[in-house]
């Protein structure tokens, strides 16, 4: 799965204009590859949020304590995702 979040992302940076701001994690402000829910409710990249909870246990978005660090795959968001990338012609990498 590594090598297929490194290929989406790339994918998804070639028609970042295009994306809805939704798709970009607030912390990293990029595409999000690997989009997981955290306990606070909110969408991130993976990576982004795993660096954040290691530093500090409080939501990026509301500064308030995080409940637990469980994240959970946002199977929707990337589905959606990888639609886009197939309607905007299937990219090369």
């Amino acid at each position: 799965p590594e090598e297929e979040v490194r290929m989406l992302k790339a994918q998804l940076e070639q028609i970042r204009t295009r994306l809805p701001q939704n798709f970009q994690c607030p912390i990293g402000m990029d595409v999000m590859a690997d989009p997981v829910v955290a306990a606070d409710g909110h969408t991130y990249d993976r990576v982004h949020i795993e660096q954040h909870l290691a530093l500090r246990k409080t939501s990026p978005m509301t500064n308030t304590p995080m409940p637990n660090t469980d994240l959970v795959p946002n199977f929707a968001m990337r589905s959606i995702m990888a639609d886009l990338i197939e309607q905007f012609g299937g990219l090369d990498v």
